[in-house]
């Protein structure tokens, strides 16, 4: 609703992905970090839409050999997290912060949308206010 939908590059995504990855609040959540780089690189490099639990147990958390409910559920789990933290990130304007990067339920491709300083700045006095 106040997000411009103006095109956004590549530069600008891993500019943002960089920013939030080297934040305080995801310094000590590596395995969330890298699952992060992942998907952004994955939707980047045009596979977005195969992001599925069992390429993420494979390629972002390394599991190697077969792939069952329980390594599924771990990917869920922390994709859930992840949400979470990006949230809690973006629940304060940082300065430089122009995209944000959202993982919507349901799914693991990140959706980019660039934010002005004074959407920032709205969003924020909403989060505080709800």
């Amino acid at each position: 609703m106040f997000m411009s939908k103006t095109l956004i590059s590549e530069v600008e995504v891993y500019s943002q992905l960089d920013t939030i990855t080297n934040s305080p609040l995801f310094k000590g959540s590596k395995v969330l970090t890298i699952l992060l780089k992942f998907i952004v690189k994955e939707t980047l490099e045009g596979r977005g839409m195969q992001l599925k639990g069992y390429t993420i147990a494979i390629g972002a958390l390394g599991y190697k050999h077969k792939v069952d409910e329980h390594h599924l559920a771990m990917v869920r789990i922390y994709a859930g997290r992840l949400r979470k933290l990006l949230q809690r990130y973006y629940s304060n304007c940082h300065d430089g912060d122009e995209i944000i990067i959202k993982i919507p339920k349901g799914g693991y491709n990140p959706r980019f949308v660039r934010m002005s300083k004074t959407t920032c700045v709205l969003l924020m006095l909403l989060i505080n206010v709800v």
